[in-house]
């Protein structure tokens, strides 16, 4: 697959130039088009809330949330205007996951931010959270702090033999393709219940080979430390510049008391991460 049309949440947050810029560069390497998707808050008052509300107001509120819109059209605009890329904006009032996954699915890629870190996880749902699960698409996350914009020479593939797993490799195979180096973990495969046979990620790396990408594989045992933060611990060891992984999902309140690989790493990010479900 090539890429050739990619979608960028837009927002009003700071983080947005740093993920647009990062869109910006993947859309020249694939001679992409760039398409920022940007969600205006819907505001109401209804009648059960047991409360009363100037209409006004709410108006008042709706039109700073179009003025916010608008503005960041010509963040994206005075950004992308240097490039060589055809771009559109788009946007759309309501519902913030409703309109990504609407729009996202006919796109190649879809790029979206992590949530800021520093909010209360009980209190703030990332968008990412359930998008990388629900899109249908592969889900690029960048992270709240920014990354570089340019192409990623060292790709990290967190493998399980997951069927998510097996569609995250066939997603990142343009960025494979391009990459210097690429190194294939599994943790603890001691114990997955797949067989990976006697060396684990062998297979994988030999259909990757087909491909033409040459990839090392690597076995990692996670002892005394959760499998997310030895995932982000080893990327960082290997210098990488992209996580290519699986999104695995429980229901929310499932994942809300158990946690998990996925949630983790989108809590926890480093470096920007390819997702596919």
């Amino acid at each position: 697959m090539n890429i050739k049309d990619i979608l960028v949440y837009a927002d009003g947050s700071d983080a947005f130039e740093s993920r647009l810029n990062y869109a910006i560069a993947l859309a020249q390497s694939s001679k992409a088009h760039l398409t920022a998707l940007y969600i205006v808050p819907r505001y109401t008052v209804h009648a059960y809330a047991g409360m009363s509300m100037d209409p006004g107001i709410i108006q008042q509120t709706n039109e700073r949330e179009w003025d916010e819109a608008r503005a960041t059209q010509q963040k994206f605009e005075n950004v992308t205007k240097a490039s060589d890329i055809d771009i559109e904006w788009r946007a759309e009032e309501g519902d913030a996951a409703y309109h990504l996954n609407s729009h996202g699915r006919y796109f190649d890629l879809v790029v979206l931010g992590q949530t800021n870190p520093e909010w209360d996880d009980a209190l703030f749902t990332g968008l990412a959270d359930d998008l990388v699960i629900s899109l249908g698409r592969p889900a690029l996350v960048v992270p709240y702090i920014g990354a570089v914009a340019k192409p990623a020479n060292r790709i990290l593939v967190a493998w399980d033999g997951s069927h998510s797993a097996a569609r995250a490799v066939n997603d990142a195979m343009p960025f494979l393709k391009a990459a210097d180096q690429i190194e294939v973990m599994t943790i603890n495969s001691a114990k997955a219940t797949l067989d990976e046979g006697d060396i684990p990620a062998i297979d994988i790396s030999l259909h990757l080979a087909r491909h033409g990408v040459k990839a090392t594989a690597k076995s990692l045992h996670a002892e005394n430390i959760s499998a997310g933060d030895l995932i982000l611990s080893h990327a960082s060891d290997f210098g990488a510049d992209l996580l290519v992984m699986g999104a695995y999902g429980h229901s929310r309140f499932r994942e809300l008391i158990l946690g998990g690989v996925t949630r983790n790493l989108l809590q926890h990010m480093t470096l920007p991460v390819l997702m596919s479900h």
